[in-house]
Order: C-alpha cells, then structure tokens, then sequence
C-alpha cells in the first residue's frame, strides 16, 4: 500500500509499504477475510462449490450442512439441527459471531416461515424499484408481457443516454427479481436482448413487467416440504419468428418434490435428461407426434435426422422405465417461460409453479400451539 499521509519515510518516499496484516477498509481487505473464513471451513470438513465459491457444504453419511457467505454475514442450513448447532458452537469460537435466529430477510428477500412451508418474496426490493422508476400510482396489469408482441431491435425510437442507463438498471433489477418471481422470466430474457441499444418500445415493455409486479407485490416463491418424491419430466417443443431472434431460450423448472419442467430450444429434437429413481419417470409430451415417436419405432422420412444417441428414450419406454403421457398446451407449466400466454392460463401456471401470496405469518407460540376442536366456534 501507499504510505499513509503523515507517515512517509523522508528517507524513501517513493517506497510503498508491505502488509503484514489486513487493515479494514483497503481493497485486500474483503479477500483476507474470506480466505481466513473458508480455509477454517475446510477444516471443519466442508467443501467450496464449484459453481458458487461462497457456498460451502458439509456432506457425511446420512447428513448435509449447507453455509453461505456474503461479506460478513452467513447462512448455515443442515438435516441435523444438532449438528448445525456444533458448527456454529466451532465458528463461535474462532469468530466472533452473533446468532440471529432463523432468516427473515436477506439481501432483499424476505422470508417468511411456516410449518412445513417457506416463502421466500421480495416486496420491499419491488416496491423500491416501483419508486425509483416512478410507478408506484401506476395501473397494474395482469401478465408480464402483452400477448402476441415480440421486442424487436428496430421497433420504437433510440433512447438518449441518460434513458438507457435508466433502462439497464430497471433490467439489471428485475433480472435479481427472477430469484423468487421466475414467472417474469421470459418477459425479462427478452428485456435484456436490447440492452446495448434499447429504445421507447424497449422501455416501454420494462415498465410493463413493473406494472405487472405493482400488482402482485407480496407473491412469491413458496417451498413446500415432502417426506416422498417423484419425478416428472416436461419436454416442450417451441416455435418463434425467426427474424426477431436465433434461438429460444432454454427454461427449467426444479421441484424439490414432484415435477420438473424443462422447456428446450425449438429444434427437431427434443432432449430429455433422465434422473434415475426407483420407480418409473413420467415423461410428459404436449406435442402428440413426438409422444409417438418415442413411442414406437417407425421410421419416418424426417426421423432419419434425429441423433443417434438420443434414441435411448425409446430404449426405455420399451422397458418400462419411461412412461409417456400427454400434457395439453393448456396445462403446460413452461409456457410462461418461452413466450406470453393468455392471463387466465398464465395465472394457472403461476399458481401450479407455487408462486403465490405470501401467507400470514404466526407467532412461534402460536405455530406451536395445538388445532383447535372440531367442534369449538370460529371467533
């Protein structure tokens, strides 16, 4: 570091001097801490994802511990409540740490704990950004996105600099609002396709999925849990206007418990990975011809171009470890994630997704407190 002012070396002015210790406040500061923090995680026995280095896990025989960090605060989670206890009780002693209690809110999100349910929602980021962009007296409205409009590059007039800095923060914001509103996905991937040039009908379409936000503000991302699970794969086939992009995006859906949707890009094959489990996977079509190709081994002039390595779902639909069923488009859940659909089939796959209003949270002692009678009155 430079000398500090008031302490140079009149002997060496131009020397600069050699940290022997992180001082809070410099820019080394914030990497001394972690590295100190994680090197005595991983000797406690976890380990650093590969996918988020600030996400650790503690992995035995019949439990997992799972630790995040941001900055100086730290998430811990575990199968084992006694053993999350014995980390803390090892952190304690080489930190010094102060206990919360459970999560109600963190870098935006709000938590909200019931039993056997956590919602996780961010109304107090939606509202702020409703302020920031000045909507908070605007209408709402029911979809995300219009029906039957696509963002192109040339629609709408060129916004001047100070609008499309605007523009990529109200995108930038919304992109973190995807966390627990995943339901705006589609309509914000489109948002962020323009960000170099926007224009009025680029903005124009951010305000909407403002607009649409302003009016379901305490919905979010509920968490149900399960005791058993299965799996259900949802393939879907999509189609859009060549000219206005290259490929449609690729959409998940993860279900701790029972489904998982999978929306791939518009191709004339559609993938498919399996998880293995115990029972049969329920492999879910909307269109009907590739449930019957999958099903029955006929050869067709266009099939000859479907990949050879991909023939193992027939493979597995011969031995029953692959059962097809048909899903109308109707009821298809990623649909809100490849283009807009009409507000009543979109409000029905907001629901069936478990994004919903935030319920009303009770007192520990009340959610502890036995059900009343069947036979005692309402007060």
């Amino acid at each position: 570091m430079m000398q500090p002012p008031g302490f140079e070396d009149s002997s060496f002015p131009t020397h600069v001097c050699r940290l022997q210790k992180a001082l809070y406040g410099l820019k080394q500061a914030p990497r001394a801490w972690f590295h100190k923090l994680s090197s005595f995680l991983l000797q406690l026995g976890f380990q650093c994802s590969r996918a988020d280095a600030s996400l650790f896990y503690f992995h035995s025989a019949s439990d997992i511990i799972i630790l995040l960090i941001y900055v100086d605060d730290i998430l811990i989670t575990g199968s084992n409540p006694p053993q999350v206890h014995h980390i803390i009780s090892q952190l304690s002693s080489h930190f010094a740490l102060r206990d919360l209690g459970d999560i109600s809110y963190f870098l935006g999100i709000e938590v909200t704990r019931l039993p056997h349910v956590l919602h996780l929602n961010q109304q107090r980021y939606i509202h702020q950004l409703l302020e920031h962009a000045d909507l908070l007296g605007a209408k709402s409205v029911n979809t995300p996105g219009a029906l039957g409009k696509l963002l192109s590059a040339t629609n709408g007039e060129p916004l001047s600099a100070l609008d499309a800095t605007h523009y990529r923060n109200l995108v930038g914001a919304l992109q973190y609002i995807t966390l627990t509103r995943p339901e705006i996905s589609f309509a914000v991937n489109r948002a962020c396709q323009y960000m170099a040039h926007p224009t009025t009908s680029h903005l124009q379409a951010a305000k909407h999925i403002l607009r649409y936000l302003k009016g379901t503000t305490t919905h979010g991302l509920s968490i149900h849990a399960s005791p058993s699970w299965s799996l259900q794969a949802i393939p879907m086939q999509i189609g859009l206007h060549v000219s206005m992009i290259k490929e449609a995006p690729v959409a998940f859906v993860f279900f701790l418990a029972p489904i998982s949707s999978h929306g791939p890009p518009p191709s004339n094959v559609s993938s498919l990975v399996v998880v293995q489990n115990r029972s049969t996977e329920h492999l879910l079509f909307s269109p009907l011809s590739v449930a019957a190709l999958a099903a029955n081994s006929v050869f067709h002039a266009r099939s000859k171009h479907i990949e050879i390595d991909l023939h193992f779902v027939r493979d597995k639909v011969l031995r029953k470890e692959l059962l097809i069923q048909y899903v109308p488009s109707t009821d298809q859940l990623a649909n809100v994630f490849t283009k807009h659909v009409p507000s009543c089939q979109f409000s029905t796959a907001r629901t069936r997704l478990s994004i919903v209003p935030r319920p009303v949270s009770l007192r520990e002692d009340d959610r502890q407190a036995p059900a009343p009678a069947a036979d005692s009155s309402p007060l």
